[in-house]
């Protein structure tokens, strides 16, 4: 069994939507209160930045950090590789 099937985390997208249901109902109370619209577009923010955070600390823990690369290197090394093939 590989690592990533013996360690599945849900996906950000699963993971905003597991943030936002639990924080609206958490936060219900509040909704008569202030606007609805307002109360659901700052919770979807939130639970969206939230969610990037949590997918950022598990890639960090599982070690699946990909290395970052210049674009113009990138493009650069391909265009080595394309004229070294012909």
């Amino acid at each position: 069994m590989s690592k990533l099937h013996a360690t599945k985390t849900p996906s950000k997208k699963e993971t905003r939507k597991i943030i936002y249901e639990k924080l609206s109902s958490a936060l219900g109370e509040y909704r008569g209160e202030l606007k609805e619209k307002k109360v659901a577009r700052n919770l979807k923010k939130f639970s969206k930045v939230l969610a990037d955070d949590i997918a950022r600390s598990a890639r960090k823990r599982n070690g699946n950090t990909k290395p970052s690369k210049n674009k113009a290197l990138a493009k650069a090394e391909h265009l080595e590789t394309a004229i070294a093939t012909n």
